[in-house]
């Protein structure tokens, strides 16, 4: 879940909330996204806004290499430096320059495009892959949008502190959003768009409940006045609480750009 409240930015505390509490990516998620790329252990795939490395992570274990990007320092501060794995301060104004330095088979976008310009986007992927995939990656609501007693605790202290429309701002993970983002790659010149689910119950915790807040929301701009007590209170006095989790992938093919002058040693596929 890569979301934020009103605007804040991903660093400092923020950040360090943010590697401690945002749900990961299990295998059968794993599984599913590189089947939908359709890469095999010697690809090469450009995680573009990785945050702490939640997917570049485990799609190193998967590839030949995965190279996390992603403008915030501090969220990079927080990536493991694991084999298989690089990292990249840059953001989805850079992909014309990333053009220059290496040519992915793939390129993942996971719970980041809501924060990025997605047509700059959509055309720079498509310089950058030359015909390979592009897969854009919801992990999940977040959690002050789900349906459940616990969601609806946490959104009505956070309004209480912040006024009454915070919190209700889209984060790329609405079916209407997934939508969006489809017409925009066929808008694009995408070709062969897929979508697949991958769904998951798990128990959450208060913890995890407060700490998921904090890493979309510095905690001094509402931990005052007894916010996180009387928050923790009342979420402690439901008892045993639990979160379902689908992630959506929605995979396509970028159409044909500029020749490509690398060969397939440099790619990990063969040039066209």
């Amino acid at each position: 879940m890569r979301a934020r409240l009103d605007g804040m930015s991903f660093a400092g505390t923020t950040a360090d909330h943010y590697a401690r509490y945002r749900r990961g990516y299990p295998p059968p998620v794993l599984d599913r996204l590189v089947d939908d790329l359709r890469i095999g252990p010697d690809a090469t795939v450009l995680d573009l806004g990785c945050g702490t490395g939640l997917l570049t992570v485990p799609l190193g274990d998967r590839v030949r290499l995965a190279v996390g990007a992603d403008p915030e320092p501090d969220m990079l501060r927080h990536a493991p430096r694991t084999p298989n794995t690089a990292w990249l301060v840059a953001d989805d104004q850079d992909l014309p320059k990333l053009a220059k330095l290496f040519r992915p088979d793939a390129v993942t976008i996971a719970q980041a495009l809501h924060l990025m310009d997605v047509d700059a986007v959509l055309t720079g992927a498509a310089e950058l892959l030359q015909r390979g995939r592009l897969a854009i990656i919801a992990n999940g609501i977040p959690l002050w949008q789900q349906d459940t007693e616990w969601s609806r605790v946490l959104l009505r202290h956070v309004r209480a502190q912040l006024g009454p429309t915070a919190g209700g701002g889209g984060c790329g993970t609405s079916e209407a959003d997934r939508a969006a983002y489809q017409r925009k790659l066929a808008e694009h010149g995408y070709t062969d768009i897929t979508t697949s689910a991958v769904s998951r119950e798990h128990p959450i915790t208060t913890d995890e409940i407060v700490g998921g807040l904090y890493s979309a929301l510095d905690p001094e701009l509402v931990n005052h006045n007894g916010f996180e007590q009387a928050l923790r209170s009342e979420l402690d006095a439901l008892g045993p609480k639990t979160e379902q989790v689908t992630v959506h992938i929605l995979a396509a093919t970028a159409p044909q750009g500029a020749e490509r002058a690398y060969s397939s040693s440099s790619t990990g596929r063969p040039s066209p």
